[in-house]
This record gives structure tokens, C-alpha cells and sequence, in this order.
């Protein structure tokens, strides 16, 4: 009998500090499925590439009141990451909280799921024409968040 016991108590603790070693790692942003981190880099490059599949953002414009969205009906593409990057310096950084600050963090169940790992802040220019063909620019911030494997959500 007190073998017995003994072995529920390993076995319950084996589980216990199984399940804190893999929500710790999965807190701190380690990637599972690959074995891995993601760099800031990697991260990056994969917010960009999401924001030029979806290019031109809606754009917003208030007039006398009244509130336009719509999304530029002559844009100017952006070729690639590298084209992207050069026309907006310094255009990304990773952050733990989103457009609202403090109000807009990764909840603790995201972390230790690995749904969020974090934040891409992206603030660059969405690049189009008008009717004359004059090019004007506007520029945005977005905010998509990144899981700890390299999964893009634009919902905040």
C-alpha cells in the first residue's frame, strides 16, 4: 500500500510539473511544434507578409463630420518585404500590448496557450493615387497579433 501511494504521488507530480513546464514555455513564447523560438525577425517578416496579401487597407477619412471607409481605388503596391521595409523605417517593433495600451494586452491564458505571443506594431504608408494620378500616401498603425508559432491574427 505505501508503494502504491508513493507511485500516484510521482506520477501526480511528474504531471503537475509537466503541465507548468509546458504553460511556462509556451508564456515565454517558445514554439512547440517546431522546437523553437521565433525571432523578432521571423515575426516581423510574417506581419508584413500578411499586411501585403491584404493590401490596401480600408482607410478612414472624416469630412465635415461624416465618416468615409473605403479602400483606395488606385493603390500603389509594394513589390516585397524589402521594398516594404526600405519605404518604412523603422516601421516594426514587438510589443506586449496592442493599439489601447494597457487595455489591450495578451490575456495570461493567451500566453500560457500560446494563441498570442505578442504583438507586431506596424506603422507604415498605404501608397495610392487619385483621380489625376497625383500620389498621395496615408499613414497607418496596425497591430496583429502573433501566436508563439508564426500564426497572424489582424482582429485587434
Amino acid at each position: 500500500m505505501k508503494y502504491i501511494k508513493q507511485f500516484f504521488l510521482a506520477v501526480t507530480l511528474l504531471a503537475v510539473g509537466g503541465f507548468v513546464w509546458w504553460a511556462g514555455m509556451n508564456y515565454t513564447g517558445y514554439c512547440h511544434a517546431e522546437g523553437r523560438y521565433l525571432s523578432d525577425e521571423e515575426k516581423i517578416d510574417l506581419a508584413i507578409r500578411d499586411i501585403l496579401q491584404t493590401y490596401p487597407p480600408v482607410l478612414t477619412e472624416n469630412a465635415v463630420g461624416v465618416i468615409h471607409s473605403k479602400r483606395p481605388e488606385n493603390p500603389v503596391y509594394y513589390t516585397d518585404i524589402t521594398e516594404f521595409k526600405s519605404s518604412n523605417n523603422n516601421c516594426c517593433n514587438i510589443t506586449q500590448v496592442g493599439p489601447e495600451g494597457k487595455n489591450d494586452r495578451a490575456s495570461l491564458y493567451s500566453r500560457i496557450t500560446g494563441r498570442i505571443s505578442g504583438f507586431v506594431h506596424v506603422k507604415y504608408l498605404v501608397r495610392y493615387k487619385d483621380e489625376q494620378g497625383t500620389g498621395l500616401s496615408k499613414s497607418i498603425d496596425t497591430y496583429p497579433a502573433i501566436t508563439n508559432c508564426g500564426a497572424i491574427w489582424s482582429g485587434i
